[in-house]
C-alpha cells in the first residue's frame, strides 16, 4: 500500500504536525523549521548546531538575527553563547540582620551581565516590606536583589561583573530584615 503513513501516535494519541511534543531538548534542522513550530512545551532546542533556550522576557527578534529566534506561537529563543554557570541560593527561614546567606569561591572565570539578566528568583512567603539583599565581590557590594512588598519575583541590579579564580561572591541579608519573607530562592546565571 502506498501513500502517506498514518499520523504519528504517542501513547495512542495522534501528534499534530504543527506542534512539537515535549522533550528535554528538541533537535530542529534550521531556523525556518523552528519558526513553523509551536514549541511552548520545550525549554531548550538545538537548531542546526546551536543550543537555544526559551526566554520570553525582553528579547527582540530582528529579521537578520540568528541569535534570537521566534517560533510559530511567539516564544522567543536565545542562543546560549558559551557555557552557562549557575549559582543557586535558597533559604527556608527568616533572615537575621546582615546575615551572610551564601558564599561561593570561583575556580574559573565567570561573567554576569548587567542586572544579572537571565537570573531569577522566587519567594513562596512574600515580604511585607521591600528587603534589599547585597551581592558582594570579595567583600565589596556590587549589586542588589530586592523583593518588593507582596511580590514573589525579585529585581536584580548590578553593572556587568567578572569573577576570576580566587574571587568570591557573597549574598548578605539586609541590615533591617523583613520578618515575613521566607522560603525564597535565587539563581544567578553567568557564562564561563
Amino acid at each position: 500500500m502506498s501513500g502517506d503513513p498514518d499520523p504519528v501516535h504517542v501513547d495512542g494519541v495522534p501528534v499534530s504536525k504543527g506542534r512539537a511534543r515535549f522533550s528535554l531538548v528538541k533537535q530542529i534542522p534550521d531556523a525556518d523549521t523552528l519558526r513553523a513550530l509551536d514549541l511552548t512545551d520545550s525549554r531548550f532546542v538545538v537548531v542546526g548546531r546551536k543550543l537555544f533556550e526559551k526566554d520570553n522576557t525582553d528579547a527582540t527578534v530582528e529579521d537578520d538575527d540568528e541569535n534570537v529566534l521566534e517560533d510559530f506561537a511567539g516564544n522567543k529563543w536565545l542562543w546560549v553563547k558559551g557555557d552557562r554557570h549557575y549559582l543557586s541560593i535558597s533559604a527556608t527561614f527568616n533572615t537575621t540582620a546582615g546575615e551572610i546567606l551564601f558564599i561561593h569561591e570561583f575556580r574559573e572565570t565567570v561573567q554576569y551581565p548587567a542586572d544579572f539578566e537571565h537570573s531569577n528568583g522566587i519567594a513562596l512567603t512574600v515580604a511585607t516590606g521591600s528587603p534589599v539583599f547585597s551581592i558582594k565581590k570579595n567583600g565589596v557590594q556590587v549589586g542588589t536583589v530586592t523583593f518588593a512588598a507582596g511580590q514573589a519575583r525579585p529585581t536584580f541590579e548590578c553593572d556587568a561583573l567578572q569573577f576570576v579564580p580566587g574571587d568570591y561572591l557573597t549574598v548578605q541579608a539586609p541590615v533591617s530584615p523583613d520578618l515575613t519573607l521566607a522560603n525564597f530562592a535565587l539563581t544567578l546565571v553567568g557564562t564561563r
